[in-house]
């Protein structure tokens, strides 16, 4: 398929999944299709050519939603969590999204994977999302201007993470001691462009024995 949407496509009523992905479908984001089918549940955009994510004014209970690799170079909508908040799988990668992470993510308690790699986000990660996504299993924050530590000295909530990508960002300071604490943590990446000291007594727990991790050259303390 090539060029905008169908309107006709867009008035499509009583769909579940919808799989655009793999296309040459430019313009903006198909909000209504999202507003006119209350029961999607999956909706697969990669690998196209759209350049404007608007989401609907109301909330929606869309569970999978994939727009990596498309041309997308603004801010990304502070909202997300509010009008998406059942997203357990989302998939932002490959685009140009700026600005801060919103902090409305901390609104998606059931999200399990989520991928905002390879983007233009900054600043620091918010705290209550660290706190309140819980369910998470992997996280991939690579190649984008995050900054701050990497995690403070407090738990995070997502203590079942396996996969935790955070290489190629601005990270500085110390690695916070809840870092240690990732008791299911299967593969750690911090590697490159990152400024960080590691405390000599974080200790891992013995679950991560076969844990693959990839470090910048770390100063101890």
């Amino acid at each position: 398929m090539t060029g905008k949407l169908p309107s006709g496509l867009s008035n499509l009523k009583g769909l579940r999944e919808v799989d655009l992905s793999n296309n040459k479908i430019f313009g903006n984001f198909p909000t209504r299709l999202i507003e006119n089918n209350k029961e999607l549940q999956v909706l697969r955009l990669q690998n196209n050519y759209l350049t404007s994510f608007q989401l609907p004014k109301s909330t929606h209970g869309l569970g999978f939603l994939d727009v990596s690799v498309n041309k997308f170079n603004h801010l990304f909508p502070e909202n997300i969590g509010w009008i998406l908040p059942q997203l357990s799988i989302m998939n932002i990668s490959g685009n140009g999204f700026q600005g801060n992470l919103p902090s409305s993510l901390s609104n998606m308690t059931e999200i399990l994977y989520l991928d905002i790699s390879h983007n233009n986000f900054q600043g620091k990660i918010p705290r209550v999302f660290l706190k309140e996504c819980y369910s998470i299993g992997s996280l991939k924050l690579s190649h984008n201007r995050f900054s701050g530590e990497v995690f403070p000295e407090e738990v995070p909530a997502f203590s079942g993470i396996s996969e935790l990508f955070m290489d190629n960002n601005q990270f500085t300071g110390n690695i916070g001691k809840g870092l240690g604490n990732l008791e299911y943590l299967l593969v750690l990446d911090i590697s490159k462009k990152q400024s960080l000291r590691c405390y000599s007594k974080l200790y891992w727990p013995t679950s991560t024995t076969n844990c693959a991790f990839a470090f910048k050259k770390l100063a101890g303390r």
